[in-house]
């Protein structure tokens, strides 16, 4: 049986993944209510849940599908950088995240049906 390859744009999902969980371990020092640190630890949560579902998809074969939806999620990368960088407003911090993970959630849903 030959070996699968790793599926470069869920490795490159994965890593996307892991650099904005840390990125949001960092900014949890700056949060400046209790409110604000739950609110960011919720995302750090969805977030970690999603690297594990990607960690677990990535000998998924490559597919033009999965290449589209990943194209999206790099568009919306900058955005919810962005945003992570200064929360200074956490609900459009939140929003951002939000769109981020439906986009994320995309790429999941499709490398699923392929595996």
């Amino acid at each position: 049986m030959a070996e699968k390859a790793i599926n470069a744009d869920l490795k490159e999902l994965h890593g996307l993944l892991v650099s904005q969980m840390s990125a949001l371990v960092d900014r949890l020092d700056e949060a400046s209510t209790t409110d604000e640190v739950r609110k960011i630890q919720n995302e750090i949560t969805e977030l970690n849940h999603r690297v594990t579902v990607v960690g677990s998809l990535l000998f998924t074969e490559q597919t033009a599908r999965i290449a589209k939806a990943m194209g999206k999620v790099r568009d919306a990368k900058t955005d919810v950088k962005a945003t992570t960088k200064k929360i200074q407003d956490i609900t459009k911090f939140l929003k951002s995240m939000s769109s981020f993970l439906t986009l994320v959630d995309k790429v999941i849903d499709t490398a699923k049906l392929i595996s």
